[in-house]
């Protein structure tokens, strides 16, 4: 969920009504993946007060992928959601969280090591 700022026209995520939206699934029994291009500066502090309200079954999950990795999956998607050369430019943006909770999933992880290894981890 993105909002601009009208003073400046950039686009910056609100994480307060990100928060609650994820507080108020929680709340009311759904089970809630959250996901996207994270770094340590702008998510750590979120992910620590939810997790603080919400103290159990909590799982963060960081694919380790080169840049090169990235748009070669990228391009094997049907739906191209984003351009390459925004990818690109959101590439840097995502790093590990060094949460406690935190799994760091390699690249070399294949689509069923990476299943199970989330299971497994979940104990689903």
């Amino acid at each position: 969920m993105f909002m601009f700022n009208a003073d400046d026209k950039t686009v910056v995520p609100d994480k307060e009504l990100i928060e609650s939206n994820i507080l108020i699934c929680l709340r009311r029994g759904f089970d809630v993946v959250f996901e996207g291009n994270f770094k340590v500066t702008t998510h750590k502090e979120l992910l620590s007060r939810l997790f603080k309200i919400h103290p159990d079954e909590n799982y963060v999950f960081y694919l380790q992928a080169s840049l090169v990795e990235t748009l070669r999956r990228h391009g094997t998607r049907t739906e191209k959601i984003i351009s390459e050369e925004k990818m690109k430019e959101l590439y840097g943006y995502a790093t590990p969280i060094n949460h406690p909770a935190e799994t760091i999933v390699p690249e070399s992880s294949s689509v069923e090591e990476t299943v199970k290894l989330i299971q497994t981890t979940a104990g689903i």
